[in-house]
C-alpha cells in the first residue's frame, strides 16, 4: 500500500488542500478525515505564535490548526482572502492575505517534567515543503508520523491527560486523576490573538447548561460541560467548568481524593468556511501524489 502525501508552503501559506489518492481501487484516504496528531519536525514552528513553546505535535485539518506544547495547546483558524487595501496602483501589494485568529491554552504551573507520548500510529504518513524566507530555498520534509492518540504523563503530580482525535465528534481530551492528586490545581489559561485586518474577533465564555464556548469570525469551537466518575466502580461524580479571569478549571462536588477519578470533556469539531482550491498536483515515479493548494 502506498504513503499517503501532502506538502504545504508553510510560511507563505496557511491555508491547505487535504487530498490523498491511493494505488489500489479498494484503497482511499482523505486528509480531510485525517484528523489526528502531526509529529513536528519543523513544519509548524512558531505557527502557535509563541516564541518560547515549542509545538510537539499538531491536528492540521482544513483551515483548523490545534498545536500541542510540553504546557499547553493553541487552536487557530486561518484563511486567505482578498486584500482590502490592494490597490491598483501600488501593484507591489499582495492581492491575497491571510486572517489568522488564535486561543492560546496553557496549563497553568504544570509540571516541567512532564512526558509526551503517542498510540495508535496511523499507517499514511505526511510530507510537507518549506520555504525559507531569507533564501527563497523550498526544501521537504517526508515520512512525517501521525497517531490517533497523544498522552501527556505527570502533566501535574498524579494527573495524566489523554487526547484522543476523532473525526465524527472532535476532539476528546481525558484527565486521569490519580489517587491523592489536586484537583484544585488543575487550570487552563486562555489567552486571544488575531490580526487586525478585516473582521477579527475572538470570544469565550461558560453558557447555562455549563458548557465552554470559543467564538472567532471564523469558527466556533464548544467544549462541552465534563462527565466524571470513579474509575474502579464507575461512580459517577457531578463535576462543572468554572471560568474567571479567563482561567478554566474543574469543580467536583463531594470529591474522594483517595480515589482515581476520570474526567470526559469534549471539544466539538469546529465549523467554519475555508479555502480547498488546488494550486498544483504532481505524481512522483512511483505514483506517489503531491498536492499544494490555497485559497
Amino acid at each position: 500500500m502506498k504513503s499517503s502525501m501532502r506538502l504545504l508552503s508553510v510560511l507563505i501559506f496557511s491555508t491547505i488542500v487535504t487530498l490523498t489518492f491511493g494505488q489500489k481501487s479498494n484503497w482511499s484516504t482523505s486528509f480531510a478525515n485525517q484528523k489526528v496528531f502531526i509529529e513536528n519536525k519543523g513544519q509548524f514552528d512558531g505557527r502557535n505564535w509563541q516564541k518560547n513553546s515549542k509545538i510537539e505535535y499538531a491536528i492540521d485539518y482544513n483551515g483548523f490548526n490545534a498545536f500541542f506544547t510540553p504546557n499547553g495547546l493553541t487552536y487557530r483558524f486561518d484563511k486567505i482572502i482578498k486584500n482590502p487595501d490592494k490597490k491598483l496602483e501600488h501593484s507591489h501589494e499582495p492581492k491575497r492575505i491571510n486572517i489568522s485568529e488564535l486561543v492560546n491554552i496553557n496549563w497553568l504551573n504544570s509540571n516541567e517534567n512532564v512526558s509526551i507520548t503517542t498510540d495508535e500510529k496511523i499507517e499514511p504518513y505526511f510530507s510537507y515543503a518549506i520555504k525559507n524566507p531569507l533564501t527563497k530555498e523550498v526544501y521537504n520534509i517526508n515520512h512525517i508520523k501521525g497517531f490517533n492518540k497523544l498522552i501527556y504523563k505527570n502533566l501535574y503530580n498524579n494527573v495524566d491527560v489523554e487526547y484522543e482525535a476523532q473525526f465524527e465528534k472532535g476532539i476528546k481530551y481525558t484527565l486521569f486523576v490519580h489517587s491523592g492528586a489536586d484537583l484544585s490545581k488543575v487550570m487552563m489559561k486562555y489567552n486571544k490573538r488575531h490580526t487586525n485586518i478585516k473582521s477579527e474577533f475572538i470570544t469565550y465564555s461558560l453558557d447555562e447548561s455549563g458548557n465552554f464556548n470559543i467564538k472567532s469570525s471564523l469558527g466556533e469551537i464548544t467544549e462541552l460541560k465534563p462527565f466524571a466518575y470513579y474509575k474502579d466502580n464507575k461512580q459517577e461524580v457531578k463535576i462543572k467548568f468554572q471560568f474567571e479571569n479567563d482561567i478554566l478549571s474543574f469543580q467536583a462536588e463531594n470529591y474522594d481524593n483517595t480515589r482515581e477519578l476520570v474526567i470526559d470533556p469534549w471539544v466539538v469539531s469546529p465549523t467554519f468556511n475555508s479555502s480547498t482550491a488546488v494550486w498544483e498536483v504532481e505524481t512522483d515515479g512511483i505514483g506517489n501524489v503531491y498536492v499544494i493548494g490555497g485559497e
